[in-house]
């Protein structure tokens, strides 16, 4: 499972780095969409499945959708863009995502961290109240990675291309 949500990952992120996400979204809707209907049926009719098969079927969502995307990549036609090899691309991209990455280190670092001091410190319910908590903020960190992965390439390149007004109005316009 982890393997091929890397993959769709890295064809969705193609179209990110092209500066196009609106080519990526039928995909993300495909794989994404894909997985809540099969948990919404799992649900409604009320199989019974193990863990592994669970995501053994999570897995055919996100299959069909990187194949998709990867023939709609193959079929568009476009012509190889001369400009930076894939070392400058990495560099690129790490510079531009580090910040979301050690965020990311820091944040499951700290969650591993807290349950062991709660549990030594304070009252069980207080453990089973920061799990609640956690679920919760995992729930919000879809909406914060998302945005995370988008908006500073974005504003970068509206700043680069207007200047300081131009990001201004930008920024409004997604707010």
């Amino acid at each position: 499972y982890a393997g091929v949500f890397a993959l769709q990952d890295l064809i969705r992120r193609y179209h990110y780095t092209d500066g196009q996400i609106q080519r990526a979204v039928p995909g993300d809707v495909l794989a994404f969409g894909g997985q809540s209907a099969l948990l919404a049926l799992l649900m409604a009719f009320a199989w019974s499945v193990s863990a592994s098969l669970v995501f053994w079927w999570l897995m055919v969502p996100l299959v069909v959708s990187a194949l998709w995307m990867h023939h709609s990549i193959r079929s568009s036609g476009q012509e190889a863009k001369a400009g930076l090899g894939v070392a400058e691309h990495l560099a690129e991209h790490w510079a531009n995502a580090r910040w979301v990455v050690l965020s990311q280190l820091v944040w499951i670092g700290a969650s591993q961290l807290i349950p062991f001091q709660l549990a030594t410190y304070a009252q069980p319910q207080d453990v089973a109240a920061y799990h609640a908590a956690n679920a919760l903020m995992n729930a919000l960190n879809v909406f914060r990675l998302t945005l995370g992965n988008y908006l500073p390439g974005r504003s970068a390149r509206v700043f680069a291309q207007g200047g300081a007004q131009a990001l201004r109005r930008y920024l409004r316009q997604v707010s």
